[in-house]
């Protein structure tokens, strides 16, 4: 994944990985406020920049910017232009590559004293020629944003803001500019995939969306950090292309990768997991009640990641015995359910010691006080943990395989 027309795809908006994810997590309005988080820290700190190709286009200082009869003092991130001739051609511009077969989308906000009329050019050096971008008239007092999409007819190495080009401003008049950007369509989206308006665009990038300053873009690092971010959401290993027959092997999957990743020790910590844990809540320090013995757990990531996993299966629960059947498989775990009379229903965790399978002595304290129960109001529930060899499996999962007292094996 190395074209950077990948990013129209990857990044777009967070709504691409919100959309592809499942619904527990496409409902959760905290996770999408976190998401969201997650996903505007990636574009401001990480490796993309969005290739916006104005430096100070927010006008932290004057520098950059190159000045033809007038002066640049900046205050609050708004660059105050002050004309020091009467002349047609006072303008303000900077260094800028823009190049032919390249669409561009650029904006900035004016605000002038008077009625006049504005130019926003490229230049080309080699050529000496001069090609509009936009133009038109301000009108005064008014805050004005000037925005379009733009194809280059030459290669140009310059941009040019051009004021007073009618002769109505005065020397002394103040110009205010602010929000300067241009960014390289095609470079994010691929020929022949750019926004082809302005609304468009900004219905992917909204104003204020990155930065105003000019940055590189390094796409094997953003798809490197935008997979990792996705793969690690993605605590049911759904897009695993291996064959999972359970979820005790999905949940071993997404474990190797999870103890993998920095900030995990041996199978005993891992950061990420324990982000994505307070997403719902959840914290792998905690005391719990078992039978009246209090217990103080600190769990490690696979059973942290069971916990979490139940929760999450627990929250979006429906009702449905299609999802009860399967919620304990998903889980990853070895438990039984009997209906013994009404209202009342046994929760048997099987123990296959010495195995691969065997459940940890914290499993068996969270099983027994109920955390890893998928519960119904007015339904009583009792607790067992048995090895494989003192139970007998009622080998069915159709509903209609029921005996007749009404006990039920799922």
């Amino acid at each position: 994944m190395t074209d950077a027309h990948v990013l129209n795809d990857k990044l777009s908006t967070f709504k691409y990985y919100e959309q592809k994810l499942p619904l527990y997590l496409q409902n959760s309005y905290g996770f999408k406020e976190h998401f969201r988080i997650w996903f505007d820290l990636l574009v401001q700190n990480g490796s993309l920049w969005f290739n916006q190709l104005i430096q100070n286009g927010n006008f932290v200082d004057t520098s950059v910017w190159t000045k033809y009869q007038c002066t640049l003092t900046v205050s609050d991130n708004i660059g105050y232009i002050k004309l020091t001739s009467a002349a047609t051609t006072s303008r303000f511009q900077q260094v800028l590559k823009l190049s032919v077969g390249h669409k561009y989308f650029n904006t900035v906000t004016l605000l002038s004293p008077k009625s006049t009329s504005y130019l926003v050019a490229a230049y080309s050096s080699t050529a000496s020629a001069t090609r509009a971008i936009r133009s038109g008239t301000l009108t005064a007092n008014t805050k004005t944003t000037i925005s379009g999409i733009y194809t280059p007819a030459i290669d140009s190495n310059v941009i040019r803001y051009q004021f007073n080009r009618n002769g109505d401003l005065a020397i002394n008049d103040v110009v205010q500019m602010s929000n300067a950007m241009v960014i390289d369509l095609t470079e994010i989206f691929g020929a022949g995939n750019e926004p082809a308006t302005v609304e468009e665009f900004e219905a992917l990038y909204p104003k204020d969306y990155y930065d105003y300053d000019r940055g590189s873009m390094s796409t094997n690092a953003i798809a490197s950090t935008i997979d990792l971010l996705f793969e690690m959401l993605n605590i049911f290993d759904l897009n695993c292309t291996e064959n999972h027959p359970s979820g005790y092997e999905s949940n071993q999957h997404f474990l190797s990768f999870i103890n993998s990743i920095e900030n995990s020790e041996n199978g005993t910590k891992s950061d990420i997991l324990d982000k994505i844990g307070n997403l719902f809540g959840l914290k792998r320090r905690f005391s719990i009640d078992v039978s009246g013995t209090t217990y103080e757990l600190n769990l490690n990531n696979a059973d942290f990641l069971t916990l979490i996993r139940c929760t999450i299966i627990k929250n979006y629960f429906d009702g449905s015995f299609e999802q009860i059947s399967k919620y304990y498989k998903d889980a990853g775990l070895p438990v039984f359910v009997l209906t013994t009379g009404s209202a009342q229903c046994e929760m048997h965790l099987i123990d296959l010691e010495d195995s691969e399978y065997a459940q940890s002595a914290d499993i068996q304290k969270m099983f027994l006080a109920g955390l890893l129960t998928v519960e119904s109001v007015g339904i009583s529930y009792t607790y067992s943990i048995h090895t494989i060899n003192n139970l007998a499996i009622f080998d069915s999962e159709d509903s209609s395989n029921t005996f007749d007292n009404g006990v039920m094996v799922i």
